[in-house]
């Protein structure tokens, strides 16, 4: 499966500073229906483990965005809230610059 832009862009960004990261991504092929796609990017940032998602839908139509900020950015989240935190649609500069301040 070939990866987004904005996710590569991210994943190639945690590299390049050596922090650690995991592909969580799945792809469930719905037969005529098309199929879903789901990058996921796992990745620690201090205590917490942090999730950034590129999801969406294709079919003999196109593609459509199920995630905030789609096409441009990826929706990040913390993992490790007791409270739940709705995910903000992030650039990779602006996930960097939360996880380094």
């Amino acid at each position: 499966m070939k990866i987004s832009e904005p996710m590569q862009s991210l994943r190639d960004a945690l590299s390049v500073r050596r922090i650690d990261w995991e592909d969580k991504s799945d792809c469930v092929n719905r037969g005529s229906s098309g199929r879903y796609v789901i990058e996921r990017t796992l990745f620690r940032s201090g205590n917490e483990t942090i999730s950034a998602i590129y999801a969406y839908n294709e079919d003999s139509c196109g593609r459509y965005g199920l995630t905030y900020g789609w096409p441009d950015m990826v929706e990040v989240m913390p993992l490790d809230d007791i409270d739940y935190v709705d995910p903000r649609p992030m650039t990779t500069d602006q996930i960097l610059e939360c996880i380094i301040a």
